[in-house]
């Protein structure tokens, strides 16, 4: 069995632990997986999730994020069709302040992908920024607070990606998902880093080295 072949046996081991609600398990495998094949962006993703029964990891969530998104970039090919999809369908149709003083919108998301184009395929993946910009939520109650979102959908949106069924409404199905998009799509390309040596075993490992810190979103961006 190659290197592979065992990541996607732990996965798919990892994933039907989670069916069953045995996230430790099921993040065990995920380890197992990320062990096997590093730079198997899809693992990242797995392990995000599962991190979601305890919201202190909220950080750490960010971190792979930030790895899947990064693999992304430099494993996947431009589809400009999906990236076109998303823009039209309104996924990131939010216009107004996210926060006092910061405001956002979905030319100014649209343009960071005109000025570079690669950058399209986080912004076509709208689970992956959506799933950011919820993770980075729960480090900034006073975003949720100004803009006056629900506990209820904040609690069922953790259920549903935890593969728990809910009763209601959940964040994503919500009018608050645009702005939680874009929130995602600028957190991610701000953070990713670019030091000129952008492999596959870079990206895999520059988030987890002792000195990274992520950068808060919007420091600068008005």
């Amino acid at each position: 069995m190659n290197n592979l072949e065992n990541c996607i046996k732990h996965l798919n081991n990892g994933l039907e632990f989670k069916k069953d609600g045995y996230f430790d398990f099921a993040l065990a495998e995920y380890y197992h997986a990320l062990e096997s094949m590093p730079t198997y962006k899809h693992t990242y993703n797995n392990i995000a999730k599962i991190l979601l029964t305890d919201m202190d990891n909220a950080y750490e969530m960010l971190l792979y994020y930030l790895t899947y998104a990064h693999l992304t970039f430099l494993q996947d090919e431009l589809n400009v069709d999906n990236v076109k999809f998303a823009f039209e369908n309104g996924f990131y149709n939010y216009e107004g302040f996210y926060n006092y003083g910061k405001l956002m919108g979905p030319i100014n998301t649209y343009y960071r992908v005109i000025g570079e184009r690669a950058l399209g395929k986080i912004y076509a993946d709208v689970n992956l920024t959506f799933n950011t910009g919820f993770t980075y939520l729960s480090l900034r109650p006073d975003i949720c607070e100004f803009n006056k979102i629900p506990n209820s959908l904040i609690n069922n949106q953790r259920s549903l990606l935890l593969g728990v069924g809910i009763e209601g409404d959940a964040l994503v199905d919500s009018k608050y998902a645009p702005m939680i998009r874009n929130l995602g799509f600028i957190f991610l390309v701000d953070n990713m880093i670019n030091n000129g040596n952008n492999s596959e075993e870079f990206a895999s490992t520059v988030y987890f080295r002792i000195g990274y810190k992520i950068d808060d979103l919007y420091n600068d961006y008005n």
